[in-house]
């Protein structure tokens, strides 16, 4: 077997399997930018490592297929920087696509963070997922989300402020500051979801300038709790309908709370299931309440 040792696309070294090691070029390098390719050859398997597939004109890794025999993505284990606010000076922080080569099963906290993803990787396998993996990914434009994905942890697309479509018909379950800041992203359907973050610095749907539309819930899929009122903070523009469906009499702290941040917004409450308002029997489907900044409340 021979592995050619590449920097920044030009081959520097070649190693054997004997243990030979060929310099080809003399001089110092950053090891960070030190890649070994090649890495199947004559019946030899990687299963650990990270190859790299493709740079930009300026030698920067745009792509790289990722072997991990146990199948779990560490935490931070792509993400540029350090800190909450990271920069892009790391081997991977122009890193747009991530091919995974094992079965991976679980991803770890912030894994994907501050990266120039242009689509996520395949997910299909994952059970498990952490907090913020694609935190602030702003190059995600598009996201399709397969059926084995029914919950979303806190912050997993949280300042993703390209992100224009997302596929969220099989979500069950949102945490705190999901999809805060998508602030180009216009609808937003969650027709399975009955369970949210409720906490107070939730956040789930803050700073979505660009939101008119957006449905939680739908017949057979109510709330049973009231998220908090931080939940649409800064969605202060019109043209914006909220449509949440519930599964017990929660309505007026939820028109209430949604009212708190989306403050222009015509809010629908609709049944899930058949629902007691007021002394009023409302059925599977029924609108029990549509609240404008006009009328306050009609139902």
């Amino acid at each position: 077997m021979s592995v050619n040792v590449k920097y920044k696309n030009n081959s520097i070294a070649e190693l054997t399997d004997t243990g030979t090691k060929t310099l080809k070029t003399a001089g110092k390098y950053c090891e960070a930018d030190i890649v070994v390719e090649n890495t199947q050859d004559a019946g030899t398997t990687i299963t650990d490592g990270i190859i790299v597939k493709s740079r930009d004109e300026n030698g920067r890794v745009t792509e790289v297929d990722y072997y991990k025999s146990d199948g779990v993505v560490g935490e931070r284990e792509f993400a540029t920087g350090t800190g909450d606010w990271p920069s892009k000076d790391s081997l991977y922080g122009y890193l747009q696509k991530v091919n995974f080569k094992s079965t991976i099963t679980e991803i770890k906290k912030r894994a994907f963070e501050n990266l120039s993803l242009q689509e996520i990787p395949d997910l299909s396998n994952v059970t498990t997922l952490g907090i913020e993996i694609f935190y602030r990914a702003k190059a995600l434009t598009v996201v399709v989300l397969p059926p084995n994905i029914k919950s979303l942890p806190g912050g997993m697309f949280c300042a993703c402020d390209g992100l224009i479509s997302i596929d969220t018909s099989n979500i069950e379950n949102i945490g705190a500051n999901v999809f805060r800041g998508c602030s180009k992203l216009t609808e937003l359907l969650l027709p399975k979801c009955t369970v949210t973050e409720t906490a107070s610095y939730a956040g789930m749907f803050g700073d979505m300038a660009a939101l008119t539309n957006i449905q939680i819930g739908s017949v057979g899929y109510g709330l049973s709790q009231a998220f908090s009122e931080r939940n649409f903070n800064g969605n202060t523009q019109t043209g914006l309908t909220v449509t949440v469906f519930v599964k017990t009499d929660i309505v007026d702290t939820l028109v209430a709370n949604i009212r708190n941040g989306a403050t222009n917004a015509t809010i629908v409450i609709k049944a899930s299931e058949p629902v007691t308002y007021n002394d009023t029997e409302y059925a599977a489907g029924d609108t029990i309440i549509t609240s404008t900044v006009e009328t306050g409340g009609t139902t």
